[in-house]
């Protein structure tokens, strides 16, 4: 915040600085009033409510599959999705967004530069660390 206010920020750091600045008040505060906000709170909340609703120990097979649910990434299954259907989670970015930081990563990122190999025939992302990419392996 003393960087801030003597050198400025663009607008999306200053954001991002006061997104950080409520996580960690409200972390200090009281952590599960982030459930919206941090995923995992969010987790750790769904999980409550089924250890409660059931009556089960952390340990139980029940929450274990919890824990495997709310990470699958099938839209149509993953509890994080559901979450986010029912407006219960709050999202920094769109799927819009998200699809366009993966199609269009930021010039100055090893991202882009791995993504202009693998366009251009030139190798994988491990390349980049000394690996053999296909045009490199002959």
């Amino acid at each position: 915040m003393k960087f801030r206010d003597s050198r400025g920020l663009s607008p999306e750091e200053d954001i991002a600085l006061g997104m950080w600045e409520h996580c960690l008040k409200g972390l200090e505060a009281d952590p599960t009033s982030l459930w919206r906000e941090c995923d995992w709170v969010a987790k750790h909340r769904i999980i409550e409510e089924v250890r409660g609703r059931h009556g089960v120990p952390l340990a139980h097979p029940k929450v274990a599959m919890i824990d495997l649910m709310y990470h699958d990434v099938d839209r149509g299954r993953g509890l994080y999705y559901k979450l986010q259907q029912r407006d219960q989670v709050d999202r920094t970015c769109t799927d819009e967004d998200i699809t366009d930081a993966m199609t269009n990563p930021p010039e100055t990122t090893r991202a882009r530069l791995a993504g202009r190999l693998r366009q251009a025939g030139q190798g994988t992302a491990s390349g980049l660390h000394g690996g053999l990419g296909p045009s490199q392996a002959q």
